[in-house]
């Protein structure tokens, strides 16, 4: 016990805990050592208690012990598996070549967000918020990003396209008329050659 309440390497409180049962067996009141370890007379008695219960095991906190977890681990790896999944907005191909959103319920989103993500696993009967899908991603290592969609475009922007295409595509289509008739014209020519020469 003397050997762990000196101890660098053990667990912080296992070092605490033994360092009051070493002060007890040198004859200190439980005032004294708690004013000594800087903590409350009630923690040393406490530990004292657990000690004689449990034996060494009472230099360590109780298993167990500490707020419960609000979400059972199924309902972590749910919200887990949706950022793998295509969000409900997300345009796919389907075998038959439609074009359609990937759920036809659950929004219209195409990009996940915390917003959304809470949005779908409330939609399974997970009571999440924002804040919570943003810790359960962290603590599984998924990064968020900014991203920019293209697909979402004003009208004045929609319309500054639609006529680059027209404009583009009727210069597309000249240049091809011309290639042809060109084309055409320098097959004439080659056969016109032929037949001079033979």
């Amino acid at each position: 016990m003397r050997r762990l309440a000196r101890s660098l390497h053990a667990p912080a409180d296992w070092v605490v805990h033994a360092r009051m049962v070493a002060r007890s067996w040198d004859g200190l009141r439980t005032a004294a050592i708690a004013e000594e370890l800087d903590c409350h007379p009630q923690t040393v008695r406490e530990r004292f208690h657990a000690v004689n219960e449990r034996g060494l095991d009472g230099l360590g906190m109780k298993p167990g012990s500490g707020r419960r977890p609000r979400r059972t681990e199924a309902e972590r790896s749910a919200v887990s598996a949706l950022v793998g999944s295509p969000p409900p907005g997300r345009l796919v191909t389907y075998s038959d070549g439609t074009l359609a959103p990937a759920q036809s319920q659950g929004g219209d989103v195409s990009e996940w967000s915390l917003d959304a993500l809470a949005a779908a696993a409330q939609a399974q009967d997970i009571q999440i918020g924002r804040s919570q899908v943003r810790r359960i991603l962290r603590q599984e290592g998924v990064r968020g990003r900014r991203t920019h969609s293209w697909g979402q475009r004003t009208a004045q922007v929609q319309e500054i396209l639609r006529f680059t295409v027209v404009v583009a595509g009727d210069q597309l289509k000249d240049t091809v008329e011309q290639n042809e008739r060109a084309q055409n014209g320098a097959d004439d020519r080659d056969a016109s050659h032929l037949h001079l020469s033979t």
